[in-house]
């Protein structure tokens, strides 16, 4: 309520009815300058007491609603991880997916800092919130969230006639992590790409140094060869040269 803990002052009274027992209670600050409650505060004070207060009694809904959250996140996990590995061979059943996608990698590699939804610019938080609304038209995850908001309304129908409003996949605060899991894949399916992209560059350095090796040892053996034909020719010549000579001593000539 905005109200600094030395000035707050409280006054309850409690009636005791067999059908509806209740209390009525109010909160004041000694400083006329404290004190402002919103509709939404309202709301959230409800929503805290009637937890407390009928906890026992709620449990199983409780359980039930985390169990439906924490399963919407694994199915939103393992379904973008398996999208990112569609995109990385080529053939993604989702062009729009595949697309955006992309371009949050793209995008994510030029962003410094964290790579977590709290830290990016608006213009990316925006680009991963229009993932997870395609996220979530798929049926299984649609599913989820339709029984998850199912047992909100059961808990909200303790405090309140109003049922809660049920926002986009994207804009509830629950499922934050979802959109995490999406910057991670999509970061991941960029970083695949540049190892890939250094590991055929490294592969066609090798290639040419190959070439360049089987060029050099070419031109070695060539070399080697020549050399060894000189030396032949040569061994030849003065062979010949001696028996030229000798005949001509026999015959009594000069060499």
């Amino acid at each position: 309520m905005k109200i600094a803990p030395e000035n707050f002052r409280w006054y309850a009274a409690f009636h005791k009815e067999a059908a509806h027992p209740h209390v009525h209670m109010v909160v004041y600050s000694v400083n006329p300058r404290e004190g402002y409650l919103t509709q939404t505060g309202i709301e959230q004070i409800k929503s805290v007491l009637a937890r407390e207060i009928f906890r026992e009694d709620m449990l199983d809904v409780y359980k039930q609603q985390s169990d439906y959250r924490d399963e919407l996140r694994q199915k939103a996990r393992e379904l973008v991880e398996h999208l990112v590995r569609q995109v990385q061979s080529g053939r993604c059943d989702n062009p729009k997916l595949n697309d955006l996608l992309l371009r949050l990698s793209e995008e994510l590699s030029h962003t410094e800092g964290k790579k977590v939804y709290a830290y990016l610019p608006q213009e990316l938080k925006n680009l991963v919130d229009e993932i997870v609304d395609e996220l979530a038209k798929d049926k299984h995850i649609a599913n989820l969230y339709d029984l998850w908001y199912e047992q909100k309304k059961e808990i909200a129908a303790i405090y309140t006639d109003e049922p809660p409003e049920k926002v986009p996949l994207s804009e509830n605060e629950d499922f934050r992590p979802i959109k995490n899991a999406v910057i991670k894949e999509a970061y991941n399916l960029y970083l695949t790409s540049v190892t890939k992209l250094r590991t055929r560059d490294r592969s066609g350095y090798a290639a040419i140094s190959a070439l360049n090796l089987l060029k050099y040892l070419s031109q070695m053996l060539r070399d080697r060869y020549y050399d060894e034909q000189d030396d032949l020719d040569a061994m030849v010549d003065s062979k010949l040269r001696a028996e030229i000579n000798e005949k001509k001593r026999a015959q009594g000539l000069k060499s």
